[in-house]
């Protein structure tokens, strides 16, 4: 294998890596040593990796063999922007999760050696930097001056990419607000957040980037709904957003609606509805492997059963 197919092939298995939150040792267990790994990311490994390796290492990181080689996007012009898109993908998925300890380390060894001077990319990093010193180092007033700047950054003509990326950077900070029970403030951004989508969706078809965006909005919103108690909007709300996913058989979100309608059933008290869609949410992130929230959802199931066994034997 030639220096330069090493070093692609190092990369992607990083960043593939990075995506799934799996150490050196974890990717490695079980096919092959942590050395070899690390030899194959910094594309210095002198005893090429079997094809079987490949294979294995390729299933646990849930990718293909051929984009580990670098097989695709061979016909695109800007190398750079190749990675950042890719780097991107990573980073959802990694948010998908509540994962920010990786955000963290993702921005610092990954992001930040990015050279690009672009104002988008500039307000993803600054947006990115600001999720971390939030929910990594707790600090809303550094993370509210950090998504500021963000969101203060001019970026030229407005396109569907950079609307859309302010829409995000918007919601995150109107989820900031509302932990900091602000939830009047919030409320404002996450209307302003559904006209500038409204307008967006009016002049574009629909595609996967902007359904994710809605089931982004549409989960937002709901968790303003719960703090107005309003319990039954948030089923109406979010079943026509899953009836939608399903439309177009996307399952972005659908876990955390699931959970949800299960919250928003409990606090009705139809247990059995709640239980049911528990379970819905459970299989869904226990599929995407999204580790993190099935540990959380599963920690909150056990505590609502304690909860009803000591009502049980109360009465």
């Amino acid at each position: 294998m030639a220096d330069k197919n090493n070093k692609i092939l190092g990369a992607r298995i990083k960043k593939a890596r990075l995506a799934k939150g799996f150490t050196q040792a974890k990717l490695a267990e079980g096919i092959c040593t942590q050395a070899q790994i690390s030899n194959i990311e910094k594309g210095t490994n002198n005893d090429n990796p079997s094809s079987h390796t490949l294979f294995l290492l390729s299933e646990k990181l849930d990718t293909s063999m051929s984009y580990l080689y670098g097989q695709d996007n061979a016909f695109h012009g800007n190398v750079q922007d190749i990675e950042f898109d890719e780097l991107r993908e990573i980073i959802n998925r990694i948010k998908s999760r509540r994962d920010y300890e990786t955000l963290n380390y993702i921005i610092k060894h990954e992001l930040e050696n990015f050279n690009n001077t672009d104002e988008f990319f500039n307000q993803y990093l600054q947006w990115h930097k600001a999720l971390v010193v939030y929910y990594v180092e707790d600090n809303f007033e550094k993370a509210e001056s950090l998504i500021l700047n963000a969101l203060n950054i001019t970026i030229g003509e407005e396109s569907l990419r950079t609307t859309t990326q302010k829409i995000r950077v918007k919601m995150s900070y109107s989820n900031f607000l509302m932990n900091q029970e602000r939830h009047d403030e919030a409320k404002v951004l996450l209307d302003e957040c559904m006209s500038d989508y409204d307008e967006l969706i009016q002049n574009n078809s629909m595609s996967f980037e902007l359904l994710e965006l809605h089931n982004y909005l549409i989960l937002n919103l709901s968790n303003i709904y719960f703090n107005q108690q309003k319990y039954e909007e948030i089923l109406e709300l979010i079943s026509k957003a899953i009836e939608q996913s399903h439309k177009y058989n996307s399952m972005v979100s659908l876990g955390d609606f699931y959970y949800q309608i299960a919250l928003a059933n409990k606090r009705l008290n139809h247990l059995e509805l709640y239980f049911m869609n528990v379970e819905k949410a459970l299989t869904i992130f226990d599929l995407q492997r999204n580790d993190q929230m099935y540990m959380f959802v599963s920690k909150k199931l056990e505590l609502t059963n304690k909860e009803l066994e000591l009502l049980t034997v109360s009465k």
